[in-house]
């Protein structure tokens, strides 16, 4: 092998974009039982790799070499446009495609690519009339195309077409966050595939040069922005519709890491909070001001119970409802916690209470006994008094009314 001088700047640059989407890869297969994870993190490691044999190719001054590094990298570009759909479809919860089969059939199309790329010299379906042009700043392989590379850029292009489109739906109907995240990832995207449309159309204002390896040191930077400023794959969207928009009861949903992933209008009137601000957060700071709470239902899974938010008149109260939530091969997603308004009920509660309590003052007051018994309902009420009055103490009669029923007379009992 031989290897020539190459431009510093171009040298650092694509240096540079090797250990940006390394590193990117790196951080996002340490969070792989997010969904999408796995993914994206083959999606950064194969433009490593296309950067890493680009450098190399850049270096080399025979033609030999430079094809034997345009080889290594099919290794990683070839896999893009499937990746980039299989991510897609898992961050658009559109999994349900992602079976056996149709991800057997995604891996044909970079299997092929690499094992012919690889076996060129034989068949000549990727490259043909390969020749080395020294004309420029340092020698670059000269070839025209395969028909083999024709169907494979059509292809790969309808891949990344389509993954972009699901994300561009995704964008359309997200909001605050999540739009932000969709609005990094396509914009990681398009510019080097942008590039990379020059580079085939000959367009490009480099001749001989391909842009795509260097425009993809944006695609690293962006989603490295998404994944730490946008809590990417922290944070993945949960599926709503406008019936979970328009409730009026308050919903919240939590991660299997306990994180906060989504929270409806009237829960974000409830805490106090908007969804941009509690989104990716844990409860304990969310309600740092409520810690009895946080601590309560901290690793609770299944809970059915009245809470109360605020003080004095101000005070509301709710039945609070918190359930577990589970993925399609049943294993825990997170939880679900509904807030459900009863303030008017419990007042009403407490004005009859409050109402019962009187009664029982001027009943007692006026040493009047009484006795209820709801025959629909089966609910019983005797007053202390009654028993009073017959000479029994509160203790020796039960609140009960097949005991009450043989006090009474046997002429009155009918």
């Amino acid at each position: 092998m031989h290897w020539q001088y190459t431009p510093p700047a171009l040298s650092i640059l694509v240096a540079l974009t090797a250990t940006v989407c390394a590193a990117v890869a790196f951080s996002v297969w340490r969070r792989r039982p997010a969904r999408g994870a796995t993914p994206l993190a083959l999606f950064m490691l194969g433009v490593a790799v296309w950067s890493v044999g680009y450098a190399f190719e850049v270096s080399s001054a025979d033609l030999s070499t430079i094809v034997f590094w345009d080889n290594v990298q099919y290794l990683g570009s070839a896999m893009l446009p499937a990746m980039w759909l299989v991510f897609a479809l898992q961050y658009t919860k559109r999994d349900r495609w992602l079976t056996r089969r149709n991800l057997a059939l995604l891996a044909i199309q970079p299997t092929l690519m690499v094992l012919l790329a690889w076996t060129n010299d034989v068949h000549g379906l990727v490259r043909t009339d390969i020749t080395l042009d020294t004309s420029g700043l340092f020698p670059v392989m000269d070839y025209s195309w395969g028909p083999w590379f024709s169907l494979d850029a059509v292809y790969s292009y309808l891949l990344t077409l389509l993954g972009t489109v699901l994300f561009m739906h995704a964008f359309i109907r997200s909001r605050d966050l999540y739009r932000r995240q969709v609005g990094v990832l396509l914009f990681g995207l398009l510019v080097p595939w942008g590039a990379n449309a020059l580079f085939l159309s000959g367009l490009s204002p480099f001749p001989g040069v391909d842009l795509t390896p260097f425009a993809f040191t944006v695609t690293g930077l962006a989603f490295a922005w998404g994944l730490f400023g946008f809590r990417l794959l922290d944070v993945v969207p949960v599926a709503r519709d406008l019936v979970i928009e328009g409730m009026r009861d308050g919903v919240i949903v939590l991660d299997a890491q306990n994180r906060i992933v989504d929270v409806n209008p009237a829960a974000q009137r409830i805490i106090g909070r908007s969804a941009a601000d509690v989104i990716g957060q844990r409860p304990a700071r969310v309600l740092s001001a409520r810690p009895d709470l946080v601590e309560r239902y901290q690793d609770v899974t299944e809970a059915h119970e009245e809470v109360a938010f605020g003080a004095g008149e101000a005070q509301r109260f709710f039945d609070l409802r918190i359930s577990s939530l589970y993925d399609r091969r049943g294993e825990p997603a997170g939880r679900l916690a509904v807030l459900r308004d009863i303030t008017a009920r419990r007042q009403v509660e407490e004005a009859l209470q409050t109402s019962e309590q009187r009664y029982q003052m001027a009943t007692q007051a006026a040493h009047v006994g009484v006795w209820d018994w709801n025959i629909q309902t089966g609910e019983f009420y005797l007053d202390p008094n009654v028993k009073a009055l017959l000479g029994y103490s509160d203790e020796e009669i039960p609140n009960d009314i097949d005991v009450w029923v043989t006090y009474v007379h046997p002429d009155d009992r009918q």
